[in-house]
């Protein structure tokens, strides 16, 4: 009876193991056929490259990636900081994804088989939708006569700025609209220095808020109410300022000088000197006019110029311009008839070398008369013409002066007209 129980255990154990052997084949057959899945999955297809975003805008994000053989589908995953999302049964090699304004994500892709098999992902980039918020309007921190530095506050979603200029126009501040900007720059902060500027120019700035990621720079589209800040005007330091006229009133003692304009100056600087170096007078004026007093008659006197420009608060002055010379004479210059010929007086200038006296005829122009040390000259002839009686004639003296190695020929300051009686 004993042996029949252990035959009949025995028959039993051999039927649970047969059983179990005929429902799950052995371990290492289902480790073999896992290896073969897996080996398919990673060797079947292959990994995704050449992944880059091709475009964006404030919601959306264009991908590209080369083919891979064998995909049916592709997914692309993306990380917002927090959490990832992806889009799959993506069937070309270029795709979009939907996504907030102002934001990076980080993209990868990796391709599908038919048989749902995965390929390796991509590597990772940064992925960048454009900000929708303006930052705020520039303003200039430091000049000098080629660059200038500007600032502005940031906008919300951007990490980097396109930076717009050009030089100043009449269109560029009534019509900004139209304004065609001729350089541009970019920049990670919320500053930045330009440089190559034209020293004396004013120019129109923009600044365009971005979003910098790894293969693309998103930024608000042109006719979008949201482009970029409003238009500013930032200045370099005024170049050397030149004199363009200059006269002179006797009876005050005054010089009055006026300055070529100078498109980014605020102001204009002038000193007096005596010949020997002797400063007499200082004038500071906001407007190309500049007078100088202390300026007695008939004689010689040099003078220096300078320009300025106000940037954030303070005045950035131009160089000295080298010293010009002028002269406050002679004055008394007369004409009259004598015989055939006119005769030239004037007063004598302190310092003076020599005198050349022109004269002019309605229908002519300034013809030498001749050049003289003594204070008078007569001559029947105006360059090849003659002088007649009772006809109109203009006058003016040119003053020569010699300093250092070299003379200077330097108009007096009165021109004067009158009949020959």
């Amino acid at each position: 009876m004993k042996n029949q129980k252990k035959i009949i255990i025995a028959g039993f154990i051999i039927f649970v193991l047969c059983s179990y052997l005929f429902i799950n084949p052995n371990c290492t057959a289902v480790s073999a056929k896992t290896k073969t899945i897996e080996s398919k999955s990673s060797y079947g297809l292959s990994e995704v490259t050449g992944l880059q975003q091709t475009y964006a805008d404030d919601i959306s994000i264009s991908l590209r990636w080369n083919k891979v053989p064998n995909a049916e589908y592709y997914e692309v995953w993306y990380f917002n900081g927090s959490k990832w999302d992806y889009d799959d049964y993506i069937t070309e090699n270029y795709g979009e994804i939907y996504v907030e304004p102002g934001q990076s994500y980080t993209v990868k892709v990796r391709a599908r088989s038919s048989y749902n098999e995965l390929g390796p992902f991509s590597n990772t980039i940064i992925a960048v939708t454009a900000p929708t918020e303006e930052p705020g309007t520039p303003y200039q921190t430091y000049g000098s006569s080629n660059s200038a530095t500007v600032s502005w506050k940031s906008a919300p979603g951007a990490n980097s700025y396109y930076v717009y200029y050009t030089p100043y126009s009449y269109e560029s501040e009534y019509f900004p609209e139209f304004i065609n900007f001729k350089y541009k720059k970019f920049t990670t902060t919320n500053k930045i220095t330009l440089t190559n500027l034209s020293a004396g120019k004013i120019y129109t700035v923009k600044i365009v808020p971005t979003r910098k990621g790894t293969t693309y720079i998103a930024k608000p589209d042109e006719f979008d109410t949201v482009f970029s800040s409003k238009e500013k005007c930032i200045k370099t330091v005024p170049y050397k300022p030149s004199p363009s006229s200059i006269t002179y009133n006797k009876k005050h003692k005054q010089l009055t000088l006026k300055c070529k304009k100078i498109a980014s100056a605020s102001g204009y600087q002038a000193v007096l000197y005596t010949t020997g170096g002797k400063k007499i007078y200082t004038k500071i004026s906001s407007t190309t006019t500049l007078k100088l007093k202390k300026a007695s008659a008939n004689k010689f006197y040099k003078f220096k110029l300078r320009a300025y420009t106000t940037i954030n608060g303070q005045k950035k002055y131009s160089s000295y311009s080298p010293y010009y010379y002028t002269v406050t004479g002679p004055t008394n210059i007369k004409m009259k008839r004598k015989g055939n010929k006119a005769k030239f007086t004037w007063s004598k200038v302190s310092g003076a070398k020599s005198y050349t006296v022109y004269a002019a005829s309605a229908t002519s122009k300034y013809k030498k008369v001749g050049t003289t040390t003594k204070t008078s000259i007569t001559k029947s002839k105006y360059g090849n013409s003659k002088f007649k009686k009772g006809k109109t004639y203009w006058y003016y003296i040119v003053v020569n002066k010699k300093v250092g190695k070299q003379t200077l020929s330097i108009i007096g300051p009165y021109y004067f007209w009158a009949p020959l009686k």
